[in-house]
C-alpha cells in the first residue's frame, strides 16, 4: 500500500508550539507610546523576562536586537499538548514604524525540545531539534514600549540583560545543531526500509549521531473485513555502532497508534497508548548486504529486516522524515476514527487494560492529599518545581469526586468526565499564585490523567501513574 500520506497541513505541525506560539506572542501585542523614533537605542541589547507564550505554561521571552534591522526572538515554556519544555528560536527582520511600533517580520524558526526544565535552563543538549520556514501569512507586528533599561511586551516587562552573545540567527542555530547531531558516522545520511509494499512504511534514517525511525508493522487485533491491522510509532534519538550491532537510544517519540492500515494512513486511529514500554536501548544487527535485523524483543513489534537501498528514489532521508514524519506530526495530526469514538477515554492508555486499574486509584492514593503529594514529587523529580524566586509547578488546592470538562487533544471535542481526584496548580513562584490562570490536573477511575487550562489528556502523567501503581 502507498506510504503514509504527506501531511502538508500538519507538516507545519506546531501551530500551537512552533510557529503559532512565536507569532501569537511576538506579533499581536498592544502598543505603548514611549518608543524612540529610531531603533539605534536598542541595537546590540538583549531584553528578557517572564512573559505570556501562546499554548505554553511558564512562558519566558528573550529579544536580541543584533543589528539595525535584525533580531532573534526566543520563546520558551512548557507546551501543550505534550507538556514538554521547549524553546522557539525565531529569526526576524525589524524596523520602526512611526513613533510607537516596531514591525518585526519572522523569517525562520527552529524548535528545541528538552527532557525537562532543568536541561533547558542549563542549555543541555535537547532531545529534539527541527527547523522550519515561515510562510508569509505568519508575519506581523510586535509593539514595544521602551524604557531606560527595559522594554514592555504587552503587560510583561522584559529587562535589559547580558543574555547570550548572538551574532546572527544562522550562527546560533548552527552551534545548536552541531552539538545536537554530533560527529558523523558511516551511517550519516543513509536510510533503510522494509521491502513490504502492503504495509505502513517501516523506515529508519540517520544524520550525524541521530536517528529517526518510523515503525509501521502488523497488528492482527485491529484487522477488519479485508483490511489489515497495523500499529505506528515514530522514535527519534541518538545511536551508536558496536561491531555489527546498531544500538538506538530513543529520546523522543509519538504514542503508539493502532488501527487498520487504511485508518492509520489517513491519520486516524482506534487506540493509542504511551510508549513507556519501549526499551531505553534497541539493538539491530547488520547481516549480509547491510540488512538491519531487529534483535531486541519489543512487545507487539514485528519488524521485517530493513534494507539499504542506497540512492534509489524513495529511500528514507533524515531531513525529509524529520519534517514530514517526526513524532509531533502524529501527536498533533492523528484523530480518533469516527466509528470508534464514543466520547470515552477507554483503551487510550496503558493503565486501563485490566479490571484492577479500574478500582485502584483510591488504593494507590487513599486521599486527595496523597494524589497532590504525588504530583508535587513528580514535578520535583522533573526539576520543574517552584521556589520563592523562580516560577514552577506547585499545588494550590486538592479536590475529589468532581465532574470536569476534558478533551483528548488540544483541538478535540470537550466532554464531561467524572474524576476521582483533582488538583489546582500554579506555575508562578511560591506565594505568587493569584495572578496565574486557572489550571487543573485530574485523574479518572481508569487512571487517565488530564491537565492544563483546557484539561487535555496527559500521556506522560498517565504513564507515570501506571508505573507508580505497578510499584505500589
Amino acid at each position: 500500500m502507498k506510504r503514509i500520506i504527506k501531511l502538508f497541513g500538519v507538516i507545519l505541525f506546531f501551530s500551537f508550539m512552533l510557529v503559532g506560539c512565536s507569532n501569537n506572542n511576538v506579533h499581536n501585542n498592544s502598543a505603548d507610546k514611549n518608543i524612540s523614533k529610531s531603533s539605534s537605542g536598542i541595537i546590540g541589547k538583549t531584553f528578557s523576562g517572564k512573559a505570556g507564550v501562546a499554548n505554553a505554561d511558564g512562558g519566558h521571552v528573550e529579544i536580541h536586537f543584533i543589528s539595525k534591522d535584525r533580531a532573534v526572538v526566543i520563546e520558551s515554556g512548557k507546551y501543550i499538548p505534550d507538556n514538554k519544555w521547549g524553546r522557539m528560536i525565531n529569526d526576524a527582520k525589524y524596523k520602526t514604524v512611526g513613533k510607537n511600533k516596531i514591525k518585526l517580520t519572522t523569517l525562520d524558526s527552529t524548535n528545541e525540545v528538552f527532557a525537562n526544565k532543568s536541561d533547558m535552563q542549563k542549555a543541555k543538549n535537547p532531545v529534539f531539534v527541527n527547523s522550519d520556514t515561515i510562510v508569509k501569512s505568519r508575519v506581523g507586528t510586535m509593539d514595544l514600549s521602551k524604557g531606560k533599561d527595559y522594554v514592555s511586551l504587552r503587560k510583561d516587562k522584559l529587562n535589559l540583560t547580558d543574555g547570550v552573545n548572538i551574532s546572527s540567527y544562522k550562527s546560533y542555530v548552527e552551534k545548536i545543531e552541531k552539538k545536537y547531531y554530533g560527529k558523523d558516522t558511516k551511517l550519516s545520511d543513509r536510510g533503510f526500509m522494509s521491502p513490504a509494499t502492503e504495509m505502513l512504511a517501516n523506515d529508519i534514517a540517520f544524520k550525524g549521531s541521530r536517528f529517526i525511525w518510523q515503525y509501521g508493522g502488523p497488528d492482527d487485533e485491529y484487522s477488519a473485513d479485508n483490511q489489515q491491522g497495523a500499529r505506528l510509532v515514530v522514535l527519534t534519538g541518538s545511536y551508536e555502532l558496536s561491531g555489527k550491532n546498531l544500538i538506538l537510544c530513543p529520546q523522543y517519540n509519538s504514542s503508539i497508534f493502532q488501527g487498520t492500515i487504511q485508518e492509520l494512513s489517513g491519520m486516524e486511529f482506534q487506540k493509542y497508548s504511551s510508549s513507556k514500554n519501549i526499551p531505553s536501548k534497541i539493538v539491530f544487527k547488520f547481516t549480509k548486504n547491510s540488512t538491519l535485523h531487529l534483535v531486541t524483543k519489543i512487545n507487539g513489534f514485528n519488524s521485517e529486516d530493513m534494507l539499504d537501498y542506497g540512492t534509489v528514489e524513495g529511500t528514507p532521508k533524515y531531513t525529509k522524515m524529520i519534517s514530514e514524519n517526526q513524532p509531533d506530526v502524529y501527536t498533533v495530526g492523528m484523530k480518533r476514527a469516527i466509528e470508534s469514538s464514543d466520547n470515552s477515554t477507554e483503551d487510550n492508555n496503558d493503565s486501563n487494560n485490566d479490571d484492577e486499574s479500574l478500582t485502584s486509584v483510591k488504593d494507590v492514593f487513599p486521599t486527595k492529599e496523597d494524589f497532590a503529594n504525588w504530583l508535587t514529587d513528580y514535578y520535583k523529580d522533573q526539576g520543574d518545581y517552584a521556589t520563592e524566586d523562580s516560577p514552577g509547578f506547585h499545588i494550590t488546592g486538592a479536590y475529589e469526586d468532581e465532574t470536569l470538562s476534558v478533551r483528548m487533544t488540544m483541538d478535540g471535542e470537550q466532554f464531561e468526565a467524572p474524576s476521582i481526584y483533582s488538583a489546582s496548580y500554579s506555575l508562578t513562584p511560591l506565594g505568587d499564585s493569584d495572578s496565574d490562570i486557572s489550571r487543573t490536573i485530574s485523574i479518572e477511575a481508569d487512571g487517565s490523567i488530564f491537565s492544563g487550562h483546557f484539561n487535555i489528556y496527559n500521556k506522560e502523567l498517565t504513564s507515570a501513574y501506571g508505573e507508580y501503581m505497578s510499584n505500589h
